[in-house]
């Protein structure tokens, strides 16, 4: 399979990408602080198109659709693992 990569590192947080099989992108979210926070995916930056549908993969939500950009709140010490897909 195709290897993930990271897409963005600002201080303790990081942001990984990963093409799947069926033309979505997996999303990991990394928080290395003691306090969650709200972390920014930018589309453009990730090489995501321009709309997408999110799925929260661990807690088994959908997200919604989200134009540009997607805001999530990450624990502390935690991650989170989207699945993207273009709208």
């Amino acid at each position: 399979g195709i290897q993930g990569h990271c897409g963005r590192q600002v201080g303790p947080t990081q942001i990984w990408t990963k093409a799947l099989a069926d033309g979505g992108t997996a999303v990991a979210l990394l928080n290395l602080n003691n306090h969650s926070m709200e972390m920014t995916a930018s589309f453009n930056e990730l090489g995501l198109p321009a709309r997408v549908t999110a799925r929260d993969l661990w807690r088994r939500e959908n997200l919604g659709t989200f134009d540009r950009k997607c805001g999530i709140t990450v624990p502390a010490h935690g991650s989170v693992l989207v699945k993207m897909e273009k709208q």
